[in-house]
């Protein structure tokens, strides 16, 4: 059940001597061989007798495909002191050579099984574990040998070459200055104080930048040969096969593996250091701004039987109940803090912490903190409520219930993902079903005696240990936060109110809107539907997914029709923050909504389009009647309450600074407008004047237009038709009358050509910069062909710019190439090419992308080097039309543009299609010398 109870195992209310019965863990082994759990009946368990574990399950979501993993039980904890960084160090040095795979040849191979780099072939270290991930598109007997036998290579046959590691240091060294900002710096110290004088806190895995410069490879083999060993290590693969022989082929293949020398000791993490309440505060420019107070205990090593994760589950009923009270105050009017949380983990195998978070404005900071205390101080005084409870089982019970419905449509990414944690936790694998069964037997049980129990227990400990991270010290220092908790603790607390039930008034509109015009589109499996009200309906019946529904209402015309005289308000309704849906309907609060739904499977999110805003929603298919009423109230009767932008403004300000602190976030921040000509309806963040200016009213005065404007919805999951236009003619049918939309006509720009850079700063370190080119390119619908093109073409780039940049020089560890066309504004589109390099790099970069690019308008590409371009964006469009998301964003307005069903059509074929002439061409037409436009990012001053 570790999908979902991220928590760990405590005694809450078993007595001390059933307690100590509680078997512990054990590595090494299947949990469930030694706890009596079932697990999840469709994975075949097994271990070799070299100790090495695997885990194999048929999957057919998406069908025909598969994701591979290999688990290194070890990561930068296992370091020693002179080797810290060299465990995420091998991670990169696997793709960089092995006895049977030369140096560079492996992306190379995977590249042409259409596997993308970063989405699909992957790795990453963390302090106790390394992870290699593959995710093949196909499943076929030539990608099985091509995975396993490249992590039978990463297993014992990397040849770890001096001339290799030099050439990587530079990649892992851009690595840490990508990282490296005042919110790791932050992560950084709280850990440092929560785990003070354990070792986790000391083993970041980036490491330390001496020792990347200068260790020698002996060093690196050292760790290579201690920890990657068959009984350290697990191969999990699910997907679309035949798992018998998927365990056949996994025994054949990694039989042979041993480990060489003797194993590593235990690793000794440290132990808790026995505190009373302390403060601690870290105060940097661009940090973002959050307060915890912390309880920490020796790391619980309860094994995972059924007794523990009844335990386990109390404590998350619990969780849930004080965050529901959190969440009700802080949607409250001027309320005390802008959000607060409570959680309880075991962290890093070195403790388990109980955590209470909250964000609140600078000046409010104290005083929140005191109602935080208070509140729980309140929660362990009184407890909680019969009413409390149900509501938190209730919606429990739907989200397991929701996940055991659809199980046997996961797809493998979730299901690998969910093993790998129980692995790193030592923890038994069940199915959604498995869990749902336990949690519906055991919320027939529960008590609230049971969550009171489970509450207090998880305040004892060291501490409380009070963290505030802020961009400048608090007023009044460490003294002030002390002489606050003190405060709250020494309160004596009243009992609260009680929350009264809330009706849903939603669940009729009136007379349900009458079809005037239907039609069926078979080859896409879509029906279109035109109500009298001029709202129209799109619906799409999918197997994807067994138990969801994805809903989109795209109203107005979007950025388009943003009125500029609104723009210090733009962030209100830009996806920046979550004013509108916050300020929930006329009739009921967003909290109340909450209430009023409990038990249902409901969302409601607003985002912004070019040509129109998107209401966003997803469900079962029990609930889609509850859904579409609750996104028709959202449009009909929106709330627009001042207290969701009073709450919304303050995060937006404390946000802003970080968005400074790094070269890639002053990035995320100004591309937009930029590339948009200077166009501030592309704006994803408000300037702090404009933050200042704008008012609570804009948000009426923006959307007003655009919810009485164009409405088209789409439907798309495990639906039927005439159930979807039903629904959709009792919500969106009922509504005032709509005009039609017609296309987009006003004409954006990409910005002119320069003979200088745009020159942006930022607050960070002063080797961190990073450089932009970017050129115009056409929008989809002025030339599909040369859209598709291009997008191979950024694919070619961006691999040539990897080899020399990256692997050649090693000046950069993720340089970016990419293309863009507009299936909205009128032919707009453009190509760039991004790279984090230090300053005196980014002359370089631009020279080098030149000489690629002309020589790409010279020369044909190789035939070679046009398939690995082509089979992974070929494989992905694949994947993603068996994803219900893809087809919601595709279809959203194909009935105010018909072409985009045309696009939808071709989104393979197009690619698929593209020869070496085309990427030839496209290039020397648009990426011309002098044509284009530069950002540079650098430190401020340089």
């Amino acid at each position: 059940m570790k999908r979902f109870l991220l928590v760990a195992a405590s005694a809450l209310v078993l007595s001390t001597a059933a307690v100590a019965q509680l078997p512990a863990k054990r590595g090494g082994v299947w949990a469930q061989s030694y706890t009596g759990r079932k697990p999840d009946p469709a994975i075949r368990f097994g271990q070799l007798p070299n100790g090495l574990r695997y885990a194999v399950m048929h999957n057919a979501t998406p069908a025909g495909q598969m994701s591979l993993r290999l688990y290194i039980g070890s990561g930068s904890m296992a370091e020693t002191d002179e080797q810290q960084g060299l465990a995420h160090f091998l991670e990169h040095m696997a793709f960089r050579g092995s006895t049977h795979v030369p140096d560079g040849e492996m992306m190379r191979v995977l590249q042409r099984h259409g596997l993308a780099f970063g989405a699909d072939t992957n790795a990453s270290t963390g302090q106790t574990a390394t992870i290699f991930q593959f995710d093949f598109p196909r499943a076929d007997q030539d990608s099985i040998d091509t995975g396993l036998g490249f992590f039978r290579e990463i297993a014992s046959e990397l040849t770890l070459s001096q001339a290799s590691m030099d050439g990587e240091r530079g990649v892992i060294l851009s690595e840490e200055r990508l990282r490296d900002s005042p919110g790791y710096h932050a992560i950084k110290a709280q850990y440092g104080f929560d785990l003070e004088g354990q070792l986790a806190p000391k083993r970041w895995p980036i490491g330390l930048v001496d020792i990347i410069r200068t260790a020698p490879v002996s060093r690196i083999r050292a760790y290579y040969e201690a920890h990657y060993r068959p009984e350290n290590a697990v191969v999990v693969a699910v997907g679309d096969f035949d798992a018998a022989a998927m365990e056949a082929q996994i025994k054949t293949r990694f039989a042979d593996w041993k480990g060489k020398g003797a194993p590593p000791p235990e690793l000794d993490v440290g132990s808790v250091k026995q505190r009373d309440e302390q403060v601690r505060a870290f105060a940097e420019p661009g940090a973002p701004d959050h307060t915890y107070v912390t309880w920490a205990r020796a790391y619980n090593d309860q094994a995972d039987t059924d007794t523990r994760e009844r335990i386990d589950f109390v404590r998350l009923v619990a969780i849930t109940m004080l965050n529901q009270r959190f969440a009700d105050i802080a949607r409250q009017p001027n309320p005390p803090f802008l959000a607060a949380s409570f959680g309880q983990d075991n962290v890093l195998k070195s403790a388990n912490l109980t955590n209470l978070s909250l964000t609140a404005p600078p000046e409010k900071r104290l005083a929140a903190l005191k109602v935080l205390l208070d509140e729980q101080q309140r929660a362990m005084t009184f407890g909680f409520t019969q009413a409390e409870l149900d509501r938190a089982v209730s919606t429990l019970s739907a989200v397991f219930q929701n996940a055991a419905t659809g199980g046997d449509t996961r797809k493998n990414v979730e299901i690998v993902d969910n093993i790998l944690q129980n692995v790193d936790e030592n923890e038994v694998a069940t199915s959604p079903v498995q869990d749902y069964a336990q949690v519906l037997a055991w919320s027939k049980t529960i008590k609230v005696a049971e969550t009171d129990a489970a509450l207090r227990a998880a305040f004892a400990g060291a501490g409380p240990l009070v963290f505030v991270a802020a961009e400048q010290a608090p007023a009044g220092g460490k003294a002030a936060v002390k002489t606050a908790v003190d405060a709250a603790r020494a309160d004596k607390v009243i009992a609260g109110t009680a929350t009264a039930t809330v009706d849903w008034p939603y669940a009729s509109f009136g007379k349900p809107g009458a079809v005037v015009e239907r039609r069926a589109i078979a080859d896409l499996g879509i029906t279109q539907v035109r109500f009298a009200n001029g709202v129209r309906l799109t619906v799409k019946p999918t197997a994807f997914a067994r138990d969801e529904v994805q809903i989109a209402a795209a109203f107005g015309t979007g950025r388009l029709g943003l009125p500029l005289d609104r723009a210090r308000s733009f962030w209100t309704v830009n996806g920046t923050a979550p004013v509108f849906v916050e300020g929930g309907t006329g009739k009921l609060s967003a909290s109340a909504i909450q209430q009023a739904l409990v038990g249902k499977v409901t969302s409601a999110a607003l985002s912004i389009q070019d040509d129109a805003f998107l209401l966003r929603g997803q469900t079962r298919p029990a609930d889609l009647p509850t859904q579409m009423q609750l996104l028709a109230a959202y449009l009909a009767d929106p709330g627009f309450r001042p207290e969701a932008y009073d709450r919304m403004r303050p995060l937006v300000a404390q946000a802003l600074p970080q968005f400074s602190a790094t070269p890639m976030t002053v990035l995320t921040r100004e591309a937009s407008v930029i590339l948009h000509g200077g166009d501030r309806r592309w704006s994803r963040l408000p300037s702090a004047a404009d933050l200042a200016a704008s008012r609570p009213e804009d948000v009426r005065s923006i959307l007003a237009p655009a919810l009485s404007g164009p409405l088209d919805v789409t439907i798309v999951g495990a639906v039927d038709v005439e159930a979807a236009i039903a629904q959709a003619a009792a919500t969106f049918g009922t509504l005032p009358s709509r005009p039609p939309a017609g296309l987009a006509s006003e004409v954006v720009r990409f910005p002119k050509p320069a003979a200088t850079p745009i020159v942006l700063s930022h607050t960070g370190r002063p080797d961190q910069a990073a450089a932009v080119e970017a050129w115009a390119a056409p929008g989809l619908f002025e030339s599909q062909k040369d859209a598709r093109a291009l997008a191979v073409a950024a694919e070619i780039l961006q691999t040539r710019v990897t080899d020399r940049l990256r692997t050649a020089e090693g000046s950069t560890y993720s340089p970016t190439v990419q293309a863009s066309s507009s299936d909205t504004l009128r032919d707009y589109g453009f190509i760039l090419g991004l790279v984090e390099v230090p300053p005196a790099k980014i002359a370089t970069f631009y020279t080098e992308l030149a000489e690629m690019i002309a020589d790409m308008a010279q020369h044909p590409v190789s035939a070679d080097e046009l398939a690995r371009a082509k089979e992974p964006l070929i494989q992905t469009r694949k994947r993603d039309r068996q994803d219900n998301a893809f087809w919601v964003t595709g279809l959203t307005e194909a009935q105010r543009d018909p072409r985009r069903l045309d696009a939808l059509r071709t989104s393979v074929s197009g690619v698929e299609e593209v020869q070496a002439a085309d990427v030839q061409r496209v290039v020397g037409k648009y990426l011309r010398v002098g044509g284009s436009t530069r950002v540079v990012i650098k430190a401020a001053g340089q």
